[in-house]
């Protein structure tokens, strides 16, 4: 009932629906390959661009990604509203 009075307050997770911000570093994490041991590759689409850390690849898709992040994310929440019916 809270649900309906309070949304903001609901507890998602406790509903039986999924957390959208471990989703979505699943998702985020897929994307990053490591090459080497100071290597690392965003996998986002076609990008192939090469880095010396992981967070520098994090940034980069956070930065140059950003339509993909929000599909992503819309995709990820219409699944989780879908599964939850």
């Amino acid at each position: 009932m809270n649900l309906f009075i309070d949304p903001q307050e609901a507890d998602v997770v406790k509903l039986g629906g999924g957390n959208l911000d471990e989703a979505m570093k699943s998702q985020i994490d897929s994307a990053i390959t490591r090459e080497a041991e100071d290597r690392w590759r965003c996998g986002v689409r076609k990008c192939t661009k090469l880095f010396l850390e992981e967070k520098f690849v994090r940034s980069h898709i956070q930065k140059r990604h950003k339509d993909w992040l929000e599909r992503l994310s819309l995709e990820v929440t219409l699944g989780q509203s879908t599964s939850n019916m």
